[in-house]
């Protein structure tokens, strides 16, 4: 028998077996199949779809697009040292004293060593608390920040980094949306690349609007306290500090109260950064504050300024006089200023008085209300409340009430007066032909 027909009648006999026992109930069985998997067991041991990974490589394509269009379209950040920033011009007097300043942006540049430790502690505490260990964006601080704001039902804290805002301040608009933040980010993270933190914080001090045309720290001390920043005293700096979040709505000279609700809040991140003691706190929280706003006084020196202006204009243009900084020193002395224009005004007020009463500036019902009465005088004296004798309490607008013989019942806008007509001899009526020569002193 050839070897080929053994091997099937062996095969053969083995099938017979196996049905015999089978037949038997052999415990030999075949092995049972493994259970379904359920549809959510089968989704997930499906491997990703060739769909999927076409999807996730168009993203991360776009993605890569986006990123390099950004970057290849941003400012080069080594810019900023050379940046010039607009700085204030001013006039000085013979002697020294501020006559007057010309400018865009109020700022005055002050390097970091001028600037004491606590004003930097409360900038950091507020505004940037990581600033040392962040590569220019700090995703913890955002973290930190949305639970904040979260829990306070309200913007309590803001995500973005110095650096960042002082790319937003240097290179971008401040209008809010998801490309002007990718923008921002990737020019904090190359400023922080190109930069120390110590040059960051230096730009960051110096460019800042803190409200109320102040650009710099240097400026806003000057604005809102009369003094330089190395003079800055803890609470000073701890109304200071939180001004460049919102400068408006937080304005000293305006809100104040809301101000120094603000400052409460500067405070407790001091504490919770080991930046002042409780005990420190409590002294800040019960020391005065003094503000200043020093206003510029019209009509003095005006004239001669305005001739000292146009005449830089010409010798160094309109940009260098507005944004330069330069110092002009005059030979004009402040208090002969003040005598010739004083005695100026006498003049023409002799002049007037010699020509006569020129009549009422209009009429008014005396049937009217009181506060329509003073909104028609108002609209009457129109700009005539701009000369220095009304500002300064000398003149007062007043509407005729009665006229008896002898003398005039007035209403003023704060109670009456009474005017004897004898002391009003000059008011008769206007002859423009008296214009005889006058002189008068200038003492």
């Amino acid at each position: 028998m050839s070897r080929r027909r053994r091997r099937a009648k062996a095969q053969k006999q083995l099938s017979k077996t196996h049905r015999r026992l089978r037949g038997f109930g052999s415990s030999v069985v075949p092995r049972p199949k493994a259970p379904p998997l359920d549809r959510d067991a089968q989704v997930r041991a499906r491997p990703p779809s060739a769909r999927r990974m076409a999807l996730a490589l168009a993203a991360t394509g776009v993605g890569i697009y986006y990123y390099q269009n950004v970057a290849s379209d941003l400012p080069d950040v080594t810019l900023i040292r050379k940046h010039k920033p607009s700085l204030v011009s001013r006039v000085f007097d013979q002697s020294g004293s501020l006559l007057r300043e010309f400018y865009v942006e109020k700022r005055f540049l002050v390097t970091l060593d001028k600037i004491p430790d606590v004003v930097i502690q409360a900038i950091l505490a507020t505004e940037d608390a990581r600033f040392e260990d962040h590569p220019g964006v700090d995703l913890v601080g955002i973290g930190r920040a949305a639970i904040k704001n979260l829990f306070d039902w309200g913007v309590v804290e803001g995500g973005s980094t110095i650096t960042q805002q002082l790319a937003k301040s240097l290179f971008l608009s401040p209008a809010r949306s998801i490309d002007r933040k990718i923008r921002e980010a990737i020019l904090a993270i190359r400023i922080e690349q190109t930069y120390s933190k110590r040059e960051i914080l230096n730009f960051y001090l110096n460019q800042i609007y803190f409200g109320e045309g102040a650009y710099g720290i240097e400026a806003a001390s000057r604005v809102y306290f009369g003094k330089t920043a190395e003079s800055l005293t803890l609470p000073e700096v701890a109304l200071l500090a939180d001004l460049p979040r919102a400068p408006s709505s937080y304005s000293l000279f305006k809100f104040y109260r809301r101000a120094l609700r603000r400052r409460a809040h500067v405070f407790r991140r001091m504490i919770e950064e080991n930046f002042i003691t409780l005990g420190e706190w409590a002294e800040a929280e019960v020391t005065p504050i003094r503000l200043v706003k020093k206003l510029r006084r019209p009509g003095e020196a005006d004239y001669a300024v305005e001739y000292v202006r146009r005449r830089a204009e010409r010798l160094f243009g309109a940009v260098k006089l507005y944004r330069g900084g330069i110092k002009i020193h005059t030979t004009l002395r402040r208090s002969m200023q003040r005598d010739t224009i004083a005695s100026v005004r006498r003049g023409i007020v002799a002049v007037d008085h010699r020509r006569g009463y020129m009549g009422p500036i209009g009429s008014v019902d005396s049937r009217w209300a009181g506060e329509r009465v003073w909104r028609m005088v108002s609209k009457l004296m129109g700009v005539r409340v701009n000369r220095r004798e009304f500002r300064t309490g000398r003149w007062f607008p007043a509407v005729v009430a009665e006229l008896e013989s002898d003398t005039a019942r007035l209403r003023l806008r704060r109670g009456t007066a009474v005017l004897n007509l004898e002391n009003a001899e000059w008011a008769r009526p206007f002859d423009p032909r008296k214009t005889e020569e006058v002189w008068f002193s200038m003492t």
